[in-house]
């Protein structure tokens, strides 16, 4: 039995440990305007060098981009309903897909755990443990970040016009002809073995995480195991979202510049590999909320030796503008479409 004593200490220390907790937040924030300055200051000197700057933008191409860029993560978010489904929690997809798209808004607050966290309170609502809803939400999204990864590796061959480090891999290990489809192939089977080891350590790591909080009375379902050809199947269709994600990034360009459908898809490797970059080293960052800014110094250093250095600082933007009015329309139609079906039924 705790005494007075001890009791006065664990009470000072939760006092201690609230009051320093405006710390982290202010820096984060902080280290996130130093980040943001310094690629604003990299684009103010890319758009001195305007050489094709159009003489209006063409927003019908921006809003495909933004219907595109929005669908490109259905092939995440109906993994994530196969993870929580295995787990023996067969939740209606209007709301796992609501979800999702909730959690995308929380990404903006810089950390990601909000994102996480918006899934997890939306999936409780509907009986979906703690710990259930936040082992699947950080799988999916780890096993989607790292396939984004790895695409980018795997289109190397295919970058060696605006990647300098491209280049010296395809001139060191002769990656080109049969070479280059071989290299992305063991980068695929890598990728494969990563996801299926990591699979268990990740569970006990989120099991520990949130133990606490985790209704760990309640019964739950055997987890059912994803068999390699399964995993495999997933990771194939995950991939296809990411070269819907270049896909978007290529429809911006045909708003900003004069080249024709065709030429956008000769370098639908490049706008995959730019948005794939972006969007995971962006999430990495965990001091960049949504990946601001560190995703569009990426999209524009790739894209920049194609389109130059102004077009390539208004692709970055308008392709950001086209991003959040898909989350935002994507948030929108889902809480719709989840209200109906709880309405149904």
């Amino acid at each position: 039995m705790s005494g007075p004593e001890e009791k006065s200490s664990e009470e000072q220390t939760a006092a201690q440990n609230r009051g320093a907790g405006w710390i982290w937040p202010v820096v984060k924030w902080s280290l996130f305007a130093v980040v943001a300055f310094f690629v604003a200051r990299h684009a103010e000197t890319l758009a001195g060098e305007l050489s094709r700057r159009p003489a209006q933008v063409r927003w019908p191409f921006v809003a495909w981009a933004a219907l595109v860029a929005a669908g490109a993560w259905t092939p995440s978010v109906l993994y994530w309903w196969r993870l929580v489904g295995r787990a023996g929690y067969p939740v209606p997809l209007a709301t796992i897909v609501h979800a999702y798209w909730a959690g995308h808004i929380g990404k903006y607050v810089p950390g990601k755990a909000v994102a996480i966290a918006v899934r997890c309170t939306i999936l409780k609502g509907v009986g979906v443990p703690l710990g259930v809803s936040a082992r699947t939400a950080v799988q999916e999204t780890l096993v989607s970040m790292l396939l984004g990864l790895a695409m980018l590796f795997a289109l190397f061959p295919w970058l060696t016009e605006v990647s300098r480090w491209a280049g010296l891999l395809v001139d060191r290990f002769g990656l080109v002809g049969v070479r280059a489809w071989l290299y992305a192939l063991s980068i695929a089977v890598l990728t494969i073995a990563i996801i299926v080891a990591g699979k268990s350590l990740l569970a006990g790591l989120v099991r520990r995480l949130t133990r606490k909080a985790t209704d760990d009375h309640l019964p739950t379902q055997p987890t059912e195991g994803m068999s390699i050809l399964e995993t495999t199947g997933w990771a194939a269709f995950i991939s296809l979202g990411w070269w819907l994600h270049g896909l978007a990034l290529g429809l911006v360009t045909l708003a900003i510049t004069t080249d024709g459908p065709g030429e956008m898809l000769a370098r639908w490797p490049v706008w995959t590999a730019a948005a794939a970059a972006g969007t995971t080293v962006g999430f990495f960052v965990l001091i960049a909320p949504g990946g601001l800014a560190v995703r569009e110094e990426l999209v524009v250093d790739l894209t920049s030796p194609l389109l130059g250095g102004g077009p390539a600082v208004l692709l970055a933007a308008l392709s950001r503008v086209a991003i959040f009015a898909g989350e935002l329309l994507g948030l929108v139609v889902t809480w719709l479409w989840d209200r109906q079906t709880r309405d149904k039924g």
